[in-house]
């Protein structure tokens, strides 16, 4: 409660990346607000295990999951989905991988999805 924030995000494969969505002035959602953050230090090693989790455990190829977080500041998942839209990833500045590695490379949601089918077609994966 009375967060101006929740944290997007989006796994899939291996990779995980984020967006910081923001509220909209004198408005408690930020989903579809459009006022976005692409800080990865504003992400901890917590939420990122967890939308890892939570993919192993619905045993999904690619996942938008939301966040918020507690007065501790524990990650508390209140919504997924199987849709996003891939163009407000675009900026991100890389990638987690499931070791926790961090890739700083472009995010290109439709790339990844196509690589990792091809992949699992072929063996590789």
């Amino acid at each position: 409660a009375g967060s101006n924030f929740d944290d997007r995000l989006v796994v899939i494969g291996n990779r995980c990346f984020c967006v910081r969505r923001y509220c909209r002035q004198n408005d408690f959602r930020a989903s579809g607000s459009g006022i976005l953050g692409y800080d990865k230090a504003c992400f901890s090693v917590k939420v990122i295990k967890s939308a890892f989790e939570v993919v192993r455990r619905l045993g999904t190829q690619s996942l938008a999951l939301d966040y918020v977080y507690d007065e501790k500041g524990d990650p508390l998942l209140i919504e997924i989905s199987y849709a996003f839209t891939a163009d407000a990833y675009r900026d991100c500045q890389g990638y987690w991988d499931s070791s926790l590695v961090w890739h700083d490379l472009v995010v290109n949601p439709e790339a990844f999805i196509v690589d990792d089918f091809v992949s699992a077609l072929d063996g590789t994966q």
